[in-house]
């Protein structure tokens, strides 16, 4: 992950975003500095997202969706954090806007480096009492659904090694 990072990070940052100069790499690493003021460093852009496992409070389901977009399999719900927005706030904003579904009892999981999109995902499990939308959704996900523990292993999921593949594979083992 850390060598796609490094990748990514020098194919797309060039220049320095303040001074438009373009930036060296002198050592190994992911900083950037200015070769006309060396002791000015630029570290690559993160994008900060949010996913979660939801579980339907007092059941033994949880919230799996496709993706309009990648629609080949099952996964979690997930989206990007806004800026001035906090990662809690940006989860149960993600989830009304693509579930319909109001979150409670929101617990930060863990992180996975993401580098393909620059991002890092920030994990969280919760729980909702709405089984079906209360409201309209952004129309993201071509399908929301309630899936049991005998139900999943027969859904194609989210590849493995992803946090989404991991968080499911944990609830469907009771962890």
């Amino acid at each position: 992950m850390q060598a796609i990072a490094l990748i990514r990070n020098r194919l797309e940052q060039r220049f320095d975003p303040r001074t438009g100069q373009p930036l060296d790499y002198p050592t190994p690493g992911i900083v950037g500095r200015d070769p006309q003021d060396s002791r000015r460093m630029v570290f690559p852009r993160l994008d900060p997202a949010v996913i979660g496992l939801i579980e339907l409070k007092g059941e033994e389901k949880i919230l799996l969706a496709r993706n309009r977009g990648r629609n080949n399999f099952f996964s979690l719900i997930a989206g990007y954090v806004e800026p001035g927005e906090t990662i809690e706030d940006a989860f149960a904003r993600e989830t009304m806007e693509e579930t319909g579904r109001r979150i409670e009892n929101l617990r930060y999981w863990g992180s996975q480096p993401w580098p393909p999109s620059g991002s890092l995902m920030l994990g969280f499990h919760a729980e909702t009492s709405d089984v079906q939308a209360t409201c309209h959704t952004d129309g993201e996900l071509e399908e929301i659904r309630w899936v049991t523990r005998a139900e999943l292993p027969k859904l194609p999921l989210a590849t493995a090694g992803s946090i989404a593949h991991t968080m499911i594979m944990e609830w469907y083992h009771g962890e």
